[in-house]
């Protein structure tokens, strides 16, 4: 059944568009890793990719990523073949929806050159990063939910299919802390179908099938997602890194707290640790970054301190809630607004720790092209293109557009920008720093849903016979 789908979408009145596009796409993944060969590198990437080479992973990043840089490396030395993993999941997701779209407009092979005028498509997805990784897992986690709700498939294909899918979503849980936002909204969107698909049945009937398949979609997934987990956690050396981060970002609420309310009290520290809070509040506090609150005698204090500062901040949440929310609230606004000055954008090149670094063989290094790609999206910076306002705004457009289309598969994209715009809701509550990079997700299946739309731009009314 799935080959018969296949060439009937492969046969229909617009399958030169179609086929065309594909191969469009295909070209654009080449084009993109060729140009970024072998990717762009920063700190954090110089320490998973080591993590990678040693087998040995540290749990401050994602240990499934460091995982999917040592395949690459095991078999060629460095990210190019990562780099290259990484654009075939944006990619290949593309030409997925592509193949599944009932109707394909004849304009749609020029979708995929204007994707590539976006420094988010044309550089970012060189740049390796646990955000690139988490959006393109995302999407082509989405993808492949839309692609067995689109097409007639038949039972077990389409089991299959929705498997794939839920599969991606979990590792990209397994990427970002807060991606687990993308795997509910996997798992509505196919409860969703469910409810769609049973037009025949009552009312209660549809929305209890609607319910076990969600629900079972979701087990599943979790399921997923605890045995990819338990696999890479095998090779950690260390499990302390989320209790570091969430000391830290403990720390950090606590701190910002005080700063919004100078008057707060402490009475679970200890004087000299208060004195220390208040300090650093008044004079080294800012909402946009916790930096300044690392890597210092003020960071080793607290971290003497972690218990009496978890007490504390439980206190100012269940007892003295305001500082706290106007704190996160400034929060958010830097991670949305990310001003250049402030909050890091692109990266290019390779950059990271020098002993790190030697250790790899490798060495700090811009090269003339790199230069030319930072310039490039430097024309961008102060547009649309780098504004996560625009994006959040059009996805919400575009979720309404997605769940009133005749298409039912199209609630897919709805549900994947819900799972997006959720995504971005959960640094309310564990935002740190505002650098872009972070809410990338959203900009990139915001892009793809707008990509799916486009899809039906310029379709040829169908002529009836008498004219």
């Amino acid at each position: 059944m799935l080959i018969g789908e296949l060439k009937g979408r492969l046969a229909s009145a617009e399958w030169r568009a179609r086929a065309l596009t594909v191969a469009v796409l295909a070209a654009a993944w080449l084009f993109v890793a060729t140009l970024n060969w072998p990717g762009h590198l920063s700190y954090d990437s110089v320490l998973q990719l080591l993590d990678a080479r040693t087998g040995l992973y540290h749990t401050w990043h994602p240990p499934f990523m460091a995982w999917l840089l040592g395949l690459g490396d095991g078999l060629v030395r460095g990210t190019g073949l990562y780099v290259m993993g990484q654009g075939l999941l944006l990619f290949g997701a593309l030409a997925a929806i592509v193949i599944a779209s009932p109707k394909v407009g004849r304009f749609s092979p020029l979708l995929p050159l204007v994707l590539l005028l976006s420094p988010l498509v044309v550089l970012w997805q060189a740049i390796v990063w646990k955000d690139v990784l988490f959006a393109d897992l995302t999407v082509a986690g989405f993808a492949a939910l839309y692609f067995g709700q689109s097409l007639r498939l038949g039972r077990w294909w389409s089991l299959a299919v929705a498997a794939k899918g839920l599969v991606l979503l979990a590792a990209a849980s397994l990427v970002r802390q807060n991606g687990a936002t993308v795997l509910l909204t996997g798992a509505a969107a196919l409860g969703y179908g469910v409810w769609r698909s049973a037009d025949g049945a009552s009312g209660q009937s549809r929305r209890l099938r609607a319910a076990l398949a969600g629900l079972a979609a979701l087990a599943f997934g979790l399921l997923a997602a605890l045995a990819m987990n338990l696999a890479v956690l095998t090779r950690a050396v260390d499990r302390g890194g989320p209790i570091a981060q969430i000391h830290m970002l403990q720390t950090f609420d606590v701190v910002g707290a005080v700063a919004h309310d100078p008057s707060l009290e402490l009475d679970h520290l200890d004087p000299s640790t208060e004195a220390l809070i208040r300090t650093t509040a008044a004079h080294v506090y800012t909402p946009a970054r916790n930096d300044g609150l690392l890597g210092n005698d003020f960071n080793r204090a607290t971290v003497e301190a972690a218990d009496d500062i978890q007490d504390q901040w439980l206190d100012i949440l269940l007892h003295h809630p305001l500082p706290y929310v106007e704190h996160r609230l400034a929060v958010l606004g830097w991670h949305l607004t990310s001003p250049l000055k402030v909050c890091p954008r692109d990266a290019t090149g390779i950059d990271g720790p020098l002993p790190q670094l030697k250790m790899l063989g490798m060495h700090l290094q811009q090269t003339p092209r790199d230069l030319r790609l930072e310039q490039y999206a430097s024309l961008f910076h102060h547009t649309p293109i780098y504004s996560h306002w625009f994006y959040a705004a059009l996805a919400l457009v575009l979720i309404v557009v997605m769940f009133r289309s005749r298409e039912r598969a199209d609630a897919v994209f709805g549900f994947m920008l819900i799972g997006a715009l959720g995504f971005v809701a959960s640094f309310v509550l564990i935002g740190v720093a505002c650098d872009y990079r972070y809410l990338y997700a959203l900009d990139l299946c915001t892009l793809v849903a707008a990509f799916r739309w486009a899809l039906g731009l310029g379709v040829r009314p169908v002529v009836s016979a008498d004219g």
